[in-house]
């Protein structure tokens, strides 16, 4: 009885831990033998030292967390301020095909904030949420859109969560702003542009993933066709091949569809 009970209290102050009671620790028992108090002792003490250095880690973890969050929010200070000198510079334009660059380096610059901050709103840093970061980059898209028609709308519908590591995110974000400011200027043969586009992300079977581009006009038509002086072709030709994805386009039915393969 001297024994088995001291042996039977180690046992299970031994089983609380091993299930994740950190805290789980072996009474003093002065009647106890001596080795099962010196064994008392040993585990005492080893769960002591790894809950210290557990603290310690933790401690080092969550300042390493608030450094980088310290990071992220003054590069995201430094491209709003970029985006507004390109703004006042593309209003300082001389000749329309000016005021464009400064818009397509804006437009671009806006994606890579969108996908920075979504990369940085997360607790582990190793991937990028599509859903809400493809969201929150066609109602950025959307407000820096106009024509002489008024502004498109630009949806995005992502019913299941889809992850990407963030170059993939980036690469993606550019591919969509790309694809809308590709069509965005193009009219129809009646003579009227797009006022809609919407966007749908899917995922498939075995991690993949299936994006489509749906507009309410038939524009799509030379998307994709090679034209002396328009380097977005090879744009993006260089997207989907950096992605690993295959892009189709449905001129007939106004519907382009990526399909990519696993991105985180």
């Amino acid at each position: 009885h001297m024994v088995i009970e001291p042996l039977n209290k180690v046992r299970q102050a031994i089983r609380r831990y091993i299930a994740g009671d950190d805290t789980a620790r072996i009474e003093r028992d002065d009647n106890a033998p001596a080795e099962v108090r010196a064994l008392a002792t040993k585990f005492n003490t080893l769960a002591d030292v790894i809950h210290t250095r557990n603290e310690e880690l933790r401690a080092a973890v969550d300042h390493q967390k608030a450094l980088v969050r310290e990071i992220n929010h003054r590069v995201r200070n430094n491209l709003q301020v970029m985006s507004s000198l390109l703004s006042l510079q593309s209003r300082r334009a001389e000749t329309p095909d000016q005021a464009a660059i400064f818009q397509d380096v804006q437009r671009r610059l806006n994606a890579l904030g969108i996908v920075h901050s979504a990369f940085y709103q997360g607790e582990e840093f190793r991937s990028v949420p599509l859903a809400s970061l493809l969201r929150d980059l066609c109602h950025s898209t959307e407000q820096q859109l106009s024509t002489e028609w008024g502004r498109p709308v630009v949806t995005m519908h992502c019913p299941k969560p889809v992850l990407a590591l963030p170059d993939a995110a980036l690469t993606l974000a550019f591919l969509v702003t790309e694809l809308i400011a590709e069509a965005a200027p193009q009219t129809s043969a009646d003579g009227y542009p797009v006022s809609r586009f919407d966007f749908e992300l899917m995922p498939l079977g075995g991690g993949g993933s299936v994006l489509t581009m749906r507009v309410d006009q038939p524009v799509l038509g030379e998307l994709m066709e090679s034209k002396p002086g328009e380097p977005h072709i090879k744009l993006f030709r260089g997207l989907i091949r950096q992605l690993r994805a295959r892009m189709e386009i449905d001129a007939e039915n106004c519907v382009v569809t990526v399909t990519l393969p696993p991105l985180a």
